[in-house]
């Protein structure tokens, strides 16, 4: 019986304990035409536009089952959309908070709380001169 309830423990826990999604930056760097990067630029060869920030909120049900869903991919995609929308030639800086669904998490005991939630940071910035300047390993300005 101590084994069963152990088992049972282990296989609710398990779920808290990893995650995995991806972004394919590329694609979504072509498809808006920003350079995305969480890495920082020069201050010298950018004029900063602000901070962008993206957050997408779902719901698993038990923890588990996704009724809304959220993707990391999604979230960046939303974000490039956000910084085109501001004029920006890139989003530096890029940064990530997620905050998974877990069948144990509660708000108040006893309501669960089996929400989820992702949020992407980033920097929009503008090039100061046009075209931009050449970026190292890609041959020469884009």
């Amino acid at each position: 019986m101590k084994r069963q309830a152990a088992a049972t423990l282990l296989f609710l826990l398990l779920p808290g304990c990893w995650t995995l999604d991806h972004a394919n930056l590329r694609e979504i760097s072509a498809k808006y035409d920003l350079e995305l990067s969480e890495s920082e630029v020069s201050e010298k060869d950018v004029v900063a536009l602000g901070s962008i920030q993206v957050a997408k909120g779902g719901f698993y049900l038990f923890g588990y089952f996704p009724i809304i869903g959220i993707g990391l991919h999604e979230t960046i995609d939303r974000l490039a959309a956000e910084a085109k929308g501001m004029g920006a030639d890139g989003v530096c800086d890029i940064r990530y908070n997620y905050s998974p669904a877990h069948p144990l998490k509660f708000l108040v005991f006893p309501a669960p709380d089996w929400s989820a939630e992702i949020q992407v940071f980033g920097m929009a910035y503008k090039w100061r001169t046009h075209p931009r300047p050449p970026r190292p390993g890609r041959g020469g300005a884009n």
